[in-house]
């Protein structure tokens, strides 16, 4: 009884998590806004193309092409400020609270109970994350003038873009695919 109930769990913990053999391991993330395009500050939960990634305005590129001014740097910084910190260690807490799950499942008596309890634990990381994380979105869309966003919005369009063709790809994604390509695990390691 207790086999059969610890199956669907992990087969939906295995669906439900994040870990670092999802990222592509040829390109390391970009750090400080240098041109990394519309990132979470972190990869997690499929929300990843909602925020640009953290300090972007200091990219002389795209502050040049969004034409941030000397005041909205300054207030962008702040917010940063604001938000950063708490952003970094919720981003933190997630990774430590993944592994928790992963502890708990590989354990040799593994309890349904504690593995839930990881589970819940990383589920309420990763909405405060997200709430922080909008946040940040929507100061910094006060910040800057409708023109100023679209125009941001489109230079990450076309880093997007760009890093699909750098990658071999045509830049528009895998199609509906996923990333596993035709089929199976696409050569990567199973999540647990």
């Amino acid at each position: 009884m207790r086999r059969t109930l610890l199956i669907p769990l992990l087969l939906a913990l295995a669906c439900t998590t994040n870990d670092s053999y999802d990222d592509p391991q040829s390109r390391p993330e970009p750090r400080g806004g240098m041109g990394g395009g519309m990132r979470m500050r972190g990869n997690f939960g499929g929300d990843d193309e909602l925020l640009p990634e953290a300090n972007w305005w200091h990219s002389p590129h795209l502050a040049e092409a969004v034409n941030v001014s000397a005041e909205q740097m300054q207030q962008l910084d702040k917010l940063q400020s604001e938000q950063g910190d708490e952003i970094e260690r919720l981003s933190r807490d997630v990774m430590v609270a993944s592994r928790d799950i992963r502890n708990a499942v590989n354990q040799h008596d593994a309890v349904a109970n504690d593995i839930t309890a990881a589970g819940d634990r990383v589920a309420t990381l990763r909405d405060q994350l997200f709430r922080r994380r909008i946040t940040m979105l929507a100061g910094e869309r006060a910040i800057l003038t409708y023109d100023q966003w679209m125009k941001l919005q489109q230079q990450f369009a076309d880093e997007r873009m760009d890093r699909g063709r750098d990658r071999g790809g045509n830049g528009r994604g895998m199609g509906g695919r996923g990333r596993g390509g035709r089929g199976g695990m696409g050569g990567r390691r199973p999540p647990f």
